[in-house]
């Protein structure tokens, strides 16, 4: 309805006003009453209603935006609310009339104008000051059922289910009545008002029933029915109709003489014809039409020629030429716009201005622009692009036969566009290849490659660049990215991967656990050892337990060592090795291979002859001959002298002994295969001679007497021989 026919209506319903109250009432009149009940005269009735009527912001998804007008009759007020919040104009006029009889109510009072809707009063409370006045209540009356269909299971009465009814809502003693309530108008009506009509009520339509009835819902339904005719939805306004051709199952549109063939079963949805009775004709009948061709998605505004998308029983505003080419919407084509009947194009719910993204059933969202359709990546890329969800159309599948666009992504991410078989790594600008299952697995992405909504990627994949790797540089940081970690390498290590650190990547590597390569690296079923810019494979476990391997090591792929050169193999602290160009027998200790310059010093040092094994040393580069080994030994604790037995000195007896530290070579401290060693004392005896000395100052002292060498504390606990 217009304004104009609102206002019509209401001078129907109201032909004369009795504003002075000069009717007769209970035995004096109208004037009398109301002014004993504190309501004098004069009294307005609802079609002379004016007032001057605020502003309203935008509520997206609830009501649009209502500016501030001065005098606007109760027609105009109805007429702006329903308009900007999509409600009904019939359903507000019979909702003023079930709370408050303002529509036949010929000397209404001010407290009726004041609650016009109910709102905000309770069965069981008095009404909220807040919501008071003819407008306040109309538009939060108009509000609040545009919140019931936003949130439609956020309610008690549900639509599209049955639901559990009250027959009285101040007596639950009355019991209840299970109601399938089909839609969400009727969901909202319940919601406003709890209860449903007992079959008292229903027996006497327009009296009283019984104590358990209740009359708000069946009052509606009976005013509706009585002021605008049924609310079957199975016939069309106007003398519309649909018919189907008998001999071919098209089905047609007919108004004011003309034909339109309904396309398809989604276009009888789109113009909200789905269940609308349909009519079966010869053609004989169908050609007695003017034939306008086919309904299209395209629907002109008859009084002021307006262009808008038709989507599921609703229409949208293509508003600018821009919309219309983003959209690929023919608007400017006369045979491609339909142009129907005022009340056949009021019948759509205006749902304003033509959104920038369409969402198919399936979920994917897309960007419309130049006449294509960008599907968007995820929630994030939506929210990267200054969109919102309330930016986002849901439309049919005739609305989305546009062309398809580029895949539009903002964050990183790892695609595969079938049915190319490459992995891609997007950074948030470029896409690099993932070049292999290795790299895959290095990163740990197996579980995160997403194929996206097709786009015109899936026919033309995107330019790339530089294939993604293992490894990447951080600032000044360089690390090996393997099995989901990220190592960060020492400078000696970065010689053994010198090149290809990439930056791209970076923020991906930020996203896994940071460690340091372990001196032990297990790749496969081998063993390696990591020894500064060096790689050593240890061919057994006697020479990993020998090396310092105690189980800890890092994991990494055959493919991240495949460009390592290797060191020559690892051999253990310990091992003997024999020169097969001479003879000469050496001891690996620290990295270096010492002479061993004859079996004196051997056996002193209790190594096993059936251990030696035959090198040539030219393949063995790495182990350098260093000095000649002599059986004094320096330690990481003390210092060793090898003869019948091992004699350990520590570090600070040493000292006061006045060890000669030159005299003595570096070893591993698990060189010799003693199985005991005898710990150097204090106080030292010549097996020979018997003399006994004692350390202190920095030089062996000769202990002159038994009670000198009481006297400084000796004993047999700490006196060696």
């Amino acid at each position: 309805m217009t304004s104009t026919q609102i206002q019509n209506f209401l001078n129907v319903k109201v032909a004369v006003c009795d504003t002075n109250g000069t009717k007769a009432y209970g035995g004096t009149t109208r004037a009398a009453h109301g002014t004993s009940r504190g309501y004098p005269p004069p009294y307005t009735c609802l079609k002379d209603f004016r007032q001057n009527t605020p502003s309203r912001n935008l509520e997206s998804g609830l009501c649009n935006s209502i500016s501030a007008k001065n005098n606007r009759s109760a027609a105009q007020i109805i007429d702006d609310i329903a308009r900007s919040c999509g409600v009904s104009q019939k359903a507000l006029i019979v909702m003023l009339q079930k709370e408050q009889s303002l529509i036949t109510d010929d000397w209404p009072w001010s407290i009726q104008y004041r609650s016009a809707m109910g709102y905000g009063c309770p069965d069981t409370a008095p009404c909220d000051s807040e919501y008071y006045g003819f407008f306040n209540q109309v538009y939060n009356a108009a509000r609040q059922f545009k919140r019931y269909k936003a949130n439609p299971t956020s309610w008690n009465h549900i639509p599209g289910a049955n639901n559990s009814i009250l027959y009285q809502a101040n007596n639950p003693g009355c019991g209840t009545k299970n109601v399938y309530v089909e839609n969400y108008a009727t969901a909202g009506l319940y919601n406003y008002t709890p209860y449903t009509p007992n079959q008292a009520a229903l027996n006497n339509l327009y009296g009283y029933g019984d104590g358990c009835s209740a009359y708000g819902n069946r009052n509606f339904w009976r005013l509706f029915n009585d002021w605008f005719g049924t609310v079957s939805t199975n016939s069309l306004p106007g003398g519309a109709r649909l018919e189907r051709e008998s001999s071919t199952g098209r089905i047609y549109l007919i108004t004011n003489g003309k034909k339109y063939l309904i396309p398809s079963w989604e276009y009888m949805k789109a113009y909200k014809f789905d269940r609308i009775n349909v009519i079966s004709v010869t053609t004989n009948d169908l050609n007695s039409y003017y034939d306008e061709g086919p309904l299209t998605n395209l629907i002109r505004d008859p009084l002021t020629g307006r262009i808008d998308m038709v989507n599921s029983g609703e229409r949208y505003w293509a508003y600018s030429s821009a919309v219309c080419s983003n959209w690929n919407l023919d608007c400017f084509n006369t045979s491609a716009v339909n142009t129907l009947p005022t009340d056949l194009y009021a019948r759509l719910i205006d749902k304003g201005q033509l959104k920038p993204l369409a969402r198919n059933s399936s979920g994917t969202v897309y960007k419309m622009g130049s006449g294509n359709k960008s599907p968007i990546y995820s929630p994030d890329t939506l929210k990267d692009l200054g969109y919102t969800w309330n930016n986002v159309l849901t439309v049919q599948p005739f609305n989305l036969n546009q062309g398809l666009g580029s895949l539009l992504i903002t964050r990183q991410a790892v695609l595969k566009f079938s049915p190319n078989p490459t992995i891609y790594f997007y950074d948030g600008s470029n896409y690099h290849v993932i070049p292999s299952m290795h790299i895959l697995k290095a990163w740990n992405l197996s579980s995160k490659v997403k194929r996206p909504a097709t786009s015109s990627l899936n026919q033309d994949p995107p330019p790339t660049g530089e294939p993604l790797g293992n490894r990447v540089q951080i600032g000044s940081n360089k690390y090996l990215v393997d099995s989901g970690k990220r190592y960060l390498l020492t400078v000696p290590q970065t010689n053994l991967w010198p090149t290809d650190y990439q930056t791209f990547s970076s923020s991906l590597a930020s996203e896994l656990p940071s460690h340091s390569l372990k001196k032990f690296l297990r790749v496969g079923i081998r063993m390696y050892m990591l020894d500064d810019d060096k790689l050593r494979y240890a061919p057994s476990n006697y020479v990993l337990k020998k090396s310092g391997y105690r189980g800890s090591h890092s994991l990494l792929q055959q493919e991240t060592i495949q460009s390592v050169p290797l060191s020559d193999d690892l051999l253990a602290n310990g091992s003997l090795i024999r020169n097969i160009d001479n003879g000469n027998v050496y001891v690996v200790s620290l990295g270096k291979l010492h002479y061993i310059s004859g079996p004196t010093l051997f056996n002193n040092y209790r190594f096993n002859w059936s251990t030696i094994k035959s090198y040539d040393l030219s393949r063995i580069p790495s182990y350098p001959i260093g000095p000649t080994l002599t059986n004094k030994s320096r330690l990481s604790n003390g210092y060793s002298i090898f003869s019948d037995r091992e004699y350990f000195i520590s570090s600070s007896l040493a000292l006061s002994m006045g060890i000669k530290q030159n005299e003595f070579q570096n070893v591993d401290n698990n060189l010799a295969s003693f199985s005991q060693r005898v710990n150097v004392t204090r106080f030292i005896r010549n097996r020979n001679t018997g003399a006994i000395y004692y350390g202190s100052g920095g030089a062996l002292r000769y202990v002159t007497s038994i009670n000198s060498f009481k006297k400084y504390g000796g004993n047999t606990t700490n006196l060696t021989s």
